[in-house]
């Protein structure tokens, strides 16, 4: 079996091309978390709310799994997104994070590719990114969230959506130290602003691409990390983009 080049970097698994249609590989190692998702209801719980694509289990043998997902038409990408389809797609990272911290569970990362759209809905597509809970464990996954959402969003709000194409060139999202300094004065007293971009943005890089746990909701418990999520959540949902575009001349 081949993978396929867009999937290289998690170690649970991999998606794969066979008889014209794309399955997913998943490794032994992930064999413990998957089941405990699967038998929490976890999946189907949020295929009902039609946030996560759905699949079907072909196989299962000691070493492997192998998911049938949905087969979708084409996917689409974050640089081809407009501010309201990027909103979406953030908000819906963020709903499907506070949906399993409640339940006991977390995503991995937050990359923007996990999503795509679907029947003009946002689609969570990365169905090996849900791991459990640990207690008081910050969200590894919080960093990358503002590199590939919060900070390219509010770089198109103040100067032009050209910053939505940044994953097109900038793979790993857009570094919040640059993103820091493209930001004016003021907006530091936004404590929003401040936690998720200024403060972030002084703190020690990891390895780039990767989760950090070098971040301010460090031992945080469960209530914390919802109610600090929330707030993100809410003053995204409030975002515009002012500029007119070539679609706003068709309106």
């Amino acid at each position: 079996m081949l993978r396929h080049p867009a999937s290289y970097r998690d170690p649970s698994g991999f998606i794969y091309k066979q008889d014209g249609e794309f399955l997913r590989h998943i490794n032994s190692s992930y064999f413990s978390e998957y089941n405990a998702i699967k038998s929490n209801g976890i999946y189907q719980q949020l295929w009902d709310k039609n946030w996560l694509i759905q699949h079907e289990e072909l196989s299962v043998s000691e070493d492997n799994i192998i998911l049938r997902p949905d087969q979708l038409d084409f996917i689409t990408y974050p640089y081809e997104w407009s501010f309201t389809a990027y909103k979406h797609a953030a908000q819906l990272t963020l709903r499907i994070q506070l949906f399993l911290l409640e339940n006991g569970f977390s995503l991995k990362d937050a990359s923007a590719f996990n999503i795509t759209f679907h029947k003009g809905k946002a689609l969570f597509i990365d169905t090996l990114s849900i791991e459990r809970y640990r207690v008081n464990e910050p969200w590894k996954g919080l960093k990358q969230f503002n590199e590939h959402f919060f900070a390219p969003l509010l770089l198109a709000q103040r100067h032009g959506s050209y910053y939505l194409k940044t994953l097109q060139h900038r793979i790993n999202g857009f570094p919040l130290d640059e993103a820091s300094k493209l930001l004016s004065w003021k907006s530091k007293l936004s404590p929003t602003i401040y936690s998720h971009i200024h403060f972030l943005s002084k703190q020690k890089n990891e390895t780039i691409g990767e989760a950090s746990n070098d971040i301010k909701n460090e031992g945080l418990d469960k209530v914390a990390q919802i109610k600090m999520l929330k707030t993100l959540e809410m003053h995204i949902s409030k975002m515009s983009l002012k500029e007119n575009t070539e679609w706003g001349c068709l309106l």
